[in-house]
């Protein structure tokens, strides 16, 4: 029969692996107790189940910080680092070890093979605490393996790399709402700040690490790791940039829906259905959109449609954003028109299109599945406020500033919304301040594209 032990565990996860055996049982060590390294003699050992772990591992293991914490240990170093076109083998090669294992009690075990697989971070890292704890001297734990428990299904994940997410967006909590009536949030956030002044480092390479994957389709990010060009996606995506004939300003524009596209899927977990620039060439007012599904056991979903604008005035960026609001909401069956001839059937694996399409496209949706519409926004301004002050009290005085601006704006963002009648429709706005607003985004993106175009 076959055992799960940590041996077979990282067994399973190198096939999947960006990196090397030594990368795979150091990086699952560091989720339990930071900064481990595994000389490449125990490495080998421990991956091929010929010694157990250490006794300070297997004791850390069993702590109440790593039980709370690894789930988003996994989410933050480890799922980055898996194929995402082989992550469905994965599940299922877990899944047949554990059916195999007999040792695993029955309760445990059916407990592992009913997890939701749609929370990859969460399925990996249960399993793996149990694993370490495992008896892991024994020959060939991968031998007969059991029957798979359940067909393999679809899945609609985040496409973007949050492994660095809190480093570079900074969240000033602010104990507001829209005053909707169903789901929304007005949240802030800042860049790092370093002598009283926003850095924008941090936000490059960030950037640079989810370029790729908001310009291209899954199905095209697929192809570049199938073909072992991982790590040319961004050098296309920049290229691709290059050719789309953006001015400067335009090119500016694109660094709101960049931030919206991230801010979506990591804040509200709404993976891209397609972003604004993967419809350029569609006859669409571009925007992106993404999928939601609510909380709860009934089937409810939103279609978010984002927006952004960044200029100087907060107020013009909050009208702007708006305007552009309203021409979307004209459009919006050209969107759904656009998701069923093109994106569903060109963007995506079969199975996965067939599943979205029961729940996106109105004449084929489910009848248990219910849609809204919902509308994601990024406003970014110039903040105004006192330069001449020491560093400590001048990123306080950023934080008070910010909400303070918040506080000042709200009525009119909410009045904006009843403008439009649009106060049955969820809304998840996201305010971010620059420097120098319209110049900050202009530089940041050509920055990022090496110089002008």
């Amino acid at each position: 029969m076959s055992r799960l032990c940590f041996g077979s565990y990282a067994q399973m996860m190198r096939k999947c692996y960006n990196g090397t055996n030594e990368d795979v049982v150091n990086d699952l060590a560091n989720g339990i107790k930071n900064n481990t390294s595994i000389d490449k003699g125990n490495v080998s050992r421990l991956f091929n189940s010929k010694d157990n772990v250490s006794k300070g591992l297997f004791d850390a293991s069993q702590s109440n910080k790593v039980v709370d914490n690894i789930e988003q240990y996994f989410l933050d170093y480890i799922i980055p680092n898996l194929i995402a076109n082989l992550q469905d083998d994965l599940k299922q090669n877990m899944q047949q070890l554990i059916s195999g294992d007999e040792s695993i009690p029955n309760k445990i075990k059916n407990s592992f093979l009913s997890y939701d697989t749609n929370n990859l971070a969460g399925f990996l890292s249960q399993i793996f605490l149990y694993a370490i704890v495992q008896n892991n001297i024994c020959d060939n734990p991968l031998d007969n393996l059991g029957e798979l428990p359940m067909q393999r299904s679809p899945e609609f994940n985040q496409t973007i790399n949050l492994c660095g997410f809190e480093n570079v967006f900074i969240e000033v909590p602010q104990d507001n709402n829209l005053g909707l009536l169903n789901n929304n949030h007005i949240k802030t956030f800042h860049f790092n700040i370093e002598n009283n002044k926003f850095t924008y480092l941090g936000l490059n390479k960030y950037l640079l690490k989810n370029i790729g994957r908001y310009i291209y389709s899954r199905m095209q990010i697929d192809e570049f790791e199938t073909s072992d060009e991982k790590e040319l996606i961004a050098l296309k995506a920049i290229e691709k940039l290059k050719e789309s004939g953006f001015s400067d300003e335009k090119l500016g524009d694109e660094l709101g829906n960049i931030i919206v596209y991230i801010l979506l899927e990591k804040i509200l977990n709404a993976p891209k259905l397609y972003t604004s620039i993967e419809c350029s060439d569609a006859n669409l007012d571009k925007a992106g959109v993404h999928l939601l599904k609510l909380s709860g056991e009934d089937e409810n979903f939103q279609m978010i449609f984002s927006k952004s604008n960044i200029t100087n005035n907060l107020k013009d960026s909050i009208d702007n954003a708006f305007k552009n609001i309203f021409l979307l909401n004209k459009s919006l069956s050209k969107h759904y028109n656009f998701l069923e001839t093109s994106i569903l059937s060109q963007n995506f694996d079969e199975a996965t299109s067939q599943q979205l399409k029961k729940i996106i496209i109105p004449h084929k949706r489910n009848n248990d599945i219910s849609v809204s519409n919902a509308f994601g926004l990024l406003i970014g301004y110039s903040i105004q406020i006192n330069k001449t002050v020491d560093n400590k009290s001048y990123i306080k005085n950023i934080k008070e500033q910010m909400i303070k601006d918040l506080q000042e704006e709200l009525p009119y963002i909410i009045s904006k919304i009843n403008a439009l009648k649009m106060q049955n429709s969820s809304f998840y706005i996201y305010l971010i301040p620059f420097d120098d607003a319209c110049n900050d985004k202009t530089s940041i993106m050509k920055n990022m594209v090496g110089g002008s175009l």
